[in-house]
């Protein structure tokens, strides 16, 4: 049965059903569909509409269906045109003609734009996390290899030098730009147009207030009209979305040049190319080809979206259907090439001589050597002329600016008609101090040092837009767990990790160390039974938690406030030392691991848990990070002076009725005198 039908007779046609159907893309937005039908159905009960009784059925059927959507069983029929037709219709089955309450005072119409705004309020926080995670690989890059110095290019020419770092932070700004976009364009969609119905407004006295509270929006959408007829939402996010793409394309395609062998400046793991079919030799920076390429394939989402609106009058028309496939597919290519190129970022291999080789072509310090001579009172014109001479004779030569003899610097000066040159030529003949400076000018050293001003490319400026990046970046990190930590419900100290109970269990309580402990949870369950808890995080709002639950249960924890990159146990002072899932990248998380280890006792134990690499294959929790997940090798490797016992991924059962890859690496310290495995 259609449930839209009555005033019609006899069946649908088969093509016109098949053409007009958008259940294959919209099922997207299940989850956000049973959010909002929960929340109205809540505002029918206040508003006397529907009973407490059948809200409560309605809404244990939602959930149930929400269930076996998470889980992969819900029976999508394709006879039923949509995502919202289907999860009424099962509902229907489930509790029977009850269902039929829930659409009281709402439309497709505004139930599909609540749905929308939704799912892309979910995904624009996953975007964001994702340019975040980008802005940190460059950022740990410009830390790493950032004293490399290349030639900056204009007009695809050799310019002036600058500091790689400087060049890879140029992409952050750009991100930061971005993600402000994404933000701006939140803001804006921060309104709940549920109660707007089909385009009059609801016929009963909703309370759109509260309802639109209870999903989360700052407010309510003021005219229902425009309501239902509303995408520039979806609009925003695709030109945001545009436009960062334009920026990871720019990326892409100086990495693609770059790790040309002509340049050779840059080159890919292998992990992160590909080869030829014919060609041996091939080593092909495919990830980045296709994040260029797929940032036109964005350009065409918005084009498209913006041709569907512009011939629409009001208010909601079918053409509007149109607005998800291309929305969805944006958000999944942008998400999914801000994180690989965050992969290859952290996994490329810089060739700092190569790039300095190129910058000494060009003469790209030409213009230090004219700020010089300003220095010493040219006018910087005349002495823009004084260096392309300068230059000239270089070229002649086949040598750099700061390989010429001092008669080619009195000389240079010499030709210029104007009185301060003149005087310059002069003392350049009568001493070899003005033509040695004028060459120390030409170095790259020199020319990089001297744009001293704010953002510009010398060493301690570069150095301290690392610092204030890498601030802001970790500020935001450890804000993002201080929500989690704050909206997190409350948890028994009887449910820790499952490996760890399993591992623990056997051992003698003592000293034990909790690194990372987020909401504290593994440190109760150890205080609770008899081991003397020392419990380390960044979060605030965790441990302020945990403390209030430690308090409560009446345990006596010792809770640390510190970030992890900088705490610095005692060493060999604990018999336990615990480390579950670190959101670090490896090359962050290596030196916590060796502290941790060292940290740990003679014949004391060292455990390690968190997400395996397998994950990714599994889809388990959404998009992962390759970045911040590890396979159990990796954190072997890292245990100086311990016996690894345990190596191995093992699964987790999740809620979802999925199970995730745990990598679990358990090692010890052997007692004084006894090298032998536990």
């Amino acid at each position: 049965m259609r449930l839209w039908g009555g005033r019609f007779t006899g069946e649908s046609d088969p093509t016109v059903a098949a053409f007009t159907r958008s259940l294959e893309i919209d099922r997207l937005l299940a989850a956000d569909d049973i959010a909002g039908s929960i929340a109205h159905v809540h505002g029918l009960v206040r508003a006397g509409l529907v009973s407490q009784a059948d809200a409560d059925s309605i809404v244990a059927g939602l959930e149930a269906l929400r269930s076996e959507i998470e889980s992969g069983t819900f029976p999508w029929d394709p006879a039923l045109e949509d995502v919202h037709l289907n999860v009424e219709a099962a509902l229907t089955a489930r509790i029977g003609p009850v269902a039929g309450r829930l659409h009281t005072g709402r439309s497709r119409n505004d139930q599909v734009a609540l749905d929308l705004r939704l799912w892309l309020r979910r995904t624009s926080r996953e975007v964001d996390a994702a340019a975040r995670d980008l802005e940190r690989a460059l950022v740990e890059r410009a830390e790493r290899d950032g004293e490399a110095i290349l030639p900056g290019m204009t007009h695809g020419q050799p310019a002036q030098p600058v500091l790689l770092a400087h060049h890879l932070l140029a992409y952050v700004e750009m991100l930061e730009r971005d993600r402000g976009r994404f933000g701006d364009a939140q803001r804006r969609a921060d309104c709940c147009p549920l109660g707007a119905g089909a385009l009059a407004g609801a016929g009963f006295a909703l309370d759109r207030e509260t309802t639109a509270a209870e999903l989360g929006f700052a407010g309510v959408t003021a005219n229902s009209l425009d309501a239902v007829s509303d995408r520039d939402f979806v609009v925003d996010f695709l030109s945001s979305a545009a436009l960062c793409m334009v920026h990871l394309s720019r990326l892409a395609e100086e990495l693609v040049w770059w790790s040309n062998p002509a340049f050779g400046w840059v080159e890919l793991l292998d992990a992160h190319a590909t080869g030829s079919s014919m060609m041996p030799n091939k080593k092909n920076p495919d990830p980045c080809e296709l994040v260029r390429g797929r940032a036109a394939r964005v350009q065409g989402h918005l084009a498209t979206m913006l041709s569907v609106l512009k011939g629409l009058p009001l208010a909601y028309q079918r053409d509007l259907q149109e607005d998800k496939a291309p929305l969805f597919d944006a958000a999944d290519v942008l998400e999914s090439s801000l994180r690989v190129m965050a992969t290859v970022i952290r996994g490329l291999t810089i060739h700092p001589e190569r790039m300095r080789r190129a910058a000494l072509t060009g003469h790209v310090t030409a213009t230090s050597v004219a700020d010089a001579l300003v220095e010493l009172g040219l006018p910087f014109r005349v002495a823009h002329h004084v260096v392309g001479r300068l230059v000239a004779e270089a070229e002649g030569a086949g040598v750099r600016l700061d390989e010429l003899p001092d008669s080619a610097f009195s000389a240079a000066l010499a030709a210029e008609e104007h009185d301060d040159a003149r005087r310059l030529a002069s003392r350049a003949r009568e001493t070899e101090a003005l033509a040695a400076a004028l060459r120390e000018a030409a170095t790259l050293e020199a020319a990089i040092a001297r744009p001293r001003v704010t953002g510009g490319t010398a060493p301690e400026r570069v150095r301290e837009a690392i610092v204030a990046a890498r601030r802001r970046l970790d500020g935001e990190w450890q804000a993002a767990w201080d929500e989690r930590h704050a909206a997190e419900e409350h948890i028994e100290a009887a449910d820790p990790n499952p490996h760890l109970v399993v591992e623990v269990s056997g051992l003698a309580p003592g000293r034990a160390l909790d690194l990372a402990t987020g909401a504290g949870t593994n440190a109760l369950w150890l205080a609770a039974h008899g081991w003397h808890v020392t419990a380390v995080d960044f979060s605030k709002v965790g441990l302020e938690k945990a403390r209030h639950q430690a308090g409560e249960a009446g345990l006596a924890v010792d809770w640390v406030l510190a970030d992890l990159r900088e705490f610095d146990p005692p060493r060999r002072a604990y018999d336990l030392v615990t480390l579950v899932f670190l959101h670090l990248p490896i090359d962050e998380r290596r030196p916590i691991y060796r502290r941790a280890a060292e940290a740990v006792a003679p014949g004391g134990t060292l455990l390690v848990i968190g997400h395996d690499r397998s994950n990714l294959s599994l889809g388990v929790g959404g998009p992962q990070d390759p970045s911040v997940l590890f396979t159990p090798d990796e954190i072997a490797a890292d245990l100086p002076d311990l016996d690894v016992v345990r190596c191995e991924v093992v699964p987790r059962p999740t809620g979802s009725g999925r199970s995730a890859l745990d990598a679990v690496v358990r090692a010890v310290r052997p007692a004084v005198g006894d090298r032998t495995s536990a």
